[in-house]
């Protein structure tokens, strides 16, 4: 059987990222994609198998606590709200829900960015969505906000969507699709947007939700499984944009000693075309890659690490519970080089509300 070994000792009790955000860390905000794993915390000492070889020992590599100095910005929620964070450090988070405030009082669902930071998506109850959360769509500014109305109908979606770069092209959950889940396509007209095209309805998997644009604008990578918000049985999928045949990326079984039951979630695409993702194999959830060539291997060696988002210089965020200092097991947020050699979390002991981590230029 396949050996990990951790490559470094880690798991220091804070970092230089600290903000004065760090009175939310009692906050018990969770989303309802939070996985059981994801609540209870697992041994360090636990090393997951590595599904590309049976006899080869393979290091898991965790790199040095150290300024990673991403590009990019960081769209998440914490107990009180949504907020916008430089990747790399040199900020602190500034609230969205306050400045959406200003303009339409409300509550949101969720908010996700397009790739190059642009364009923002939500599903709020603001902009005359009071009756019922509807699709909207913002400038990065939030100079401009309309509500997205498709054949003239308000859309009403079942969790997060994308946003393209230019700003004509949405994806987004739906449950009006043959599946109980689907993901389905809205193109900019002249007058608002077109009709939704269910481009998963001859999906082979009952739930097709969460999905992400990958950065060349043509395909989504999306969680398809049986069960929904991740659970067991679910793998990575892609699908061209246009349509047409479905590819599972990822399989649940396809980590060494892997069933059925277990699950991989959460894929998005590195600059290079490598897939992240996050897997329960072995025990405990941690991220994983799967390379242009098909190969699947281990990112990085932290234990309970999930939710991960890709940083246009393809760094990594994704949201830690295990740290040493973490003492109320929060998720808290990481940063973490693409190539695994520095990491650095940014808000030590803020619980950042789990699966509403997205990345952008």
């Amino acid at each position: 059987m396949l050996v990990v070994v951790v490559a470094a000792a880690i798991f220091s009790a804070g970092c230089a990222g600290s903000t004065s955000q760090e009175g939310l860390a009692d906050s018990d905000a969770t989303s309802e994609g939070e996985t059981q794993a994801d609540a209870e915390s697992t041994s360090e000492g636990e090393t997951p198998s590595d599904p590309t070889s049976d006899s080869d020992t393979v290091t898991a590599p965790v790199g040095s606590e150290a300024p990673v100095g991403a590009e990019g910005t960081i769209v998440l929620r914490l107990e009180d709200g949504f907020y916008r964070l430089p990747a790399d450090g040199s900020g602190d988070p500034t609230s969205l829900s306050a400045a959406l405030d200003d303009i339409s009082p409300g509550d949101d669902g969720w908010i996700a960015s397009s790739r190059n930071g642009e364009w923002l998506i939500m599903d709020t109850e603001r902009f005359g969505c009071e009756d019922w959360a509807c699709l909207v769509v913002a400038r990065s500014d939030l100079t401009e906000t309309t509500m997205v109305q498709a054949a003239n109908d308000l859309v009403h979606t079942q969790d997060w969507g994308a946003i393209s770069d230019d700003g004509t092209l949405i994806i987004f959950t739906t449950d009006e699709g043959p599946n109980d889940l689907d993901q389905a396509v809205l193109h900019a007209t002249g007058d608002g947007w077109s009709a939704p095209e269910m481009i998963t309805g001859s999906s082979p998997y009952a739930f097709n939700e969460r999905g992400r644009i990958t950065p060349d604008g043509t395909t989504v990578v999306f969680d398809c499984g049986p069960s929904q918000y991740g659970q067991e049985g679910t793998g990575v999928c892609q699908i061209s944009l246009g349509g047409g045949e479905i590819e599972r990326l990822v399989a649940p079984e396809d980590g060494t000693d892997a069933t059925s039951s277990n699950a991989a979630r959460g894929g998005d695409i590195t600059p290079d075309g490598s897939l992240i993702f996050e897997a329960d194999w072995g025990g405990t959830e941690r991220l994983w890659q799967r390379l242009s060539d098909g190969t699947t291997t281990i990112h990085s060696g932290f234990d309970n690490d999930n939710s991960p988002c890709v940083l246009p210089d393809g760094s990594l965020a994704s949201l830690w519970l295990a740290r040493e200092g973490n003492t109320n097991g929060v998720h808290e947020l990481k940063i973490h080089a693409a190539d695994a050699s520095t990491y650095e979390v940014l808000l030590p002991n803020v619980d950042v509300v789990d699966g509403s981590i997205h990345c952008s230029g």
